[in-house]
C-alpha cells in the first residue's frame, strides 16, 4: 500500500483559525494528514473572497501542490474551479455547496475533470434537526399553546445559512397547528449583530420561546441580549445553533445552551481521505455507470442521550477515536463506497429515527 511519494494538499479557511470551528476543522483534517501520510498546507482567507482567490491560483500555480481543497466561498465556486482546470489540478468543494444560479448543483467531473468531488454537511437536516429539539424543550418546560419561533440567518449570500433555514422553514411547514415563526432576519455569523437584532424582535414579539439560530455564536448573541432583561435560557427561552463550538458543548453539559447541531468539523478531514485516495489512483466509487462526487454528510443535534459518547469532542481527545484512515479506499480495497458519517467516526452514537 505504499504510495509513490509524499503527496502535498492544501486545505483553505474561509475566515481564520482563530474561529473556534475552523480550529477544529484544520485540527481534524491536519490528523487526517498525518495517518494518511500526506503534508498538508493550511491557509485562512480571513473572510477576503479577493484574498481567497488569490491563494487558490498562487497553489495551483506553484508546483509544489498536488491538490486543492476549499470551500465554496462567497459563491467563488465558478472561479476556484475554473482555477484548478486552467492548472490542471484536483480541486474538491466541502462544506458549503455550490450551486449554479438556478439553485442547481452542478455535477462535480461532468464537465470539468479536476473538480473531482463535493463533501457538505446535510445542512437542511441540521436545521430541522435543530427547530425540532429546541420545540420539543420548549413544550417540556410547560409551554403549551402554540410555540413562537424568531430566526436568525447567518449571511444572504451563504449556501450553508440558506440551505439551514430551508430545514426550519420544513420544519414549520410540517408542524403549522404547534408552531409559528414570527419572523427570520440576518445576522451575518456575528455574536454583536445577533444581540442587536434580538434586542430588538424580543420586544417586537415578546411571546417568542423559541430563537433558532443557524450557527452557535449568534446563539450566544441570543443570550447576551435576554440576559439583559433577566431571562434564563431553558426556561424562560430556548437557543441553540449549528456548528458544535466547544463552548456550546461545555454550556449544554450545564444546562446553559439548550442545544447545538453539529459533526460537519469532521468533513475537512474526510476531504482530505478523498483527495489522498484520487491522487493515489483511486476513482471515485460508481453508480449506475457514473462516478459519485456528490457527498452529503449526516448532521446531529446533541441531546442528554448522546452527549455522554459526544463528550470527547468537547474533550478535543481526537487520539482516543479519530480514525481517518478505516475510510480510505486506497488502503481498505474491498470498500466499494465512501460512508463519511459522525456515526461511523464515533462508536456507539446512534443516527436520529
Amino acid at each position: 500500500f505504499a504510495q509513490d511519494k509524499k503527496k502535498t494538499i492544501a486545505i483553505y479557511a474561509p475566515g481564520t483559525l482563530q474561529e473556534a470551528f475552523w480550529k477544529n476543522v484544520m485540527d481534524l483534517s491536519q490528523i487526517s494528514a498525518d495517518q494518511l501520510g500526506v503534508n498538508l498546507q493550511i491557509g485562512e482567507a480571513k473572510d477576503s473572497r479577493a484574498t481567497m482567490v488569490r491563494m487558490i491560483t498562487d497553489a495551483a500555480k506553484s508546483g509544489k501542490v498536488d491538490g486543492i481543497i476549499v470551500q465554496n466561498f462567497k459563491d467563488a465556486g465558478d472561479k476556484l474551479t475554473e482555477i484548478a482546470q486552467t492548472y490542471k489540478i484536483p480541486i474538491i468543494i466541502f462544506d458549503t455547496p455550490y450551486y449554479l444560479p438556478k439553485g442547481k448543483v452542478p455535477v462535480p467531473q461532468e464537465k470539468n475533470p479536476f473538480w473531482i468531488a463535493q463533501i457538505t454537511p446535510d445542512n437542511v437536516e441540521a436545521g430541522y434537526r435543530l427547530a425540532e429539539k429546541l420545540v420539543k424543550e420548549a413544550k417540556g418546560a410547560g409551554n403549551t399553546g402554540v410555540i413562537e419561533i424568531l430566526a436568525l440567518g447567518g449571511a444572504q449570500a451563504s449556501a450553508s445559512g440558506e440551505e439551514r433555514i430551508a430545514g426550519l422553514n420544513k420544519y414549520v411547514a410540517e408542524h403549522k397547528a404547534d408552531v409559528k415563526l414570527n419572523q427570520l432576519t440576518y445576522a451575518e455569523w456575528k455574536r454583536d449583530k445577533a444581540s442587536e437584532s434580538i434586542e430588538l424582535l424580543a420586544k417586537r414579539y415578546p411571546n417568542s420561546k423559541v430563537f433558532w439560530c443557524a450557527s452557535d455564536g449568534m446563539a450566544y448573541g441570543v443570550k447576551d441580549a435576554l440576559a439583559k432583561s433577566g431571562k434564563k435560557v431553558n426556561k424562560d427561552f430556548f437557543t441553540g445553533g449549528v456548528d458544535w463550538i466547544n463552548e456550546a458543548f461545555v454550556d449544554f453539559g450545564k444546562g446553559e445552551m439548550t442545544t447545538t447541531a453539529g459533526a460537519h468539523l469532521f468533513d475537512g478531514g474526510f476531504s482530505v481521505v478523498a483527495m489522498f485516495d484520487h491522487l493515489n489512483g483511486v476513482k471515485m466509487p460508481e453508480v449506475n455507470g457514473k462516478p459519485k462526487t456528490l457527498f452529503l454528510t449526516p448532521m446531529m443535534v446533541l441531546t442528554k442521550e448522546n452527549y455522554p459518547k459526544l463528550k470527547v469532542i468537547e474533550e478535543k481527545k481526537w487520539g482516543s477515536f479519530v480514525d481517518y484512515k478505516q475510510f480510505s479506499r486506497f488502503y481498505n480495497k474491498d470498500l466499494k463506497d465512501y460512508d463519511f458519517s459522525v456515526f461511523k467516526m464515533i462508536k456507539g452514537v446512534e443516527a436520529p429515527k
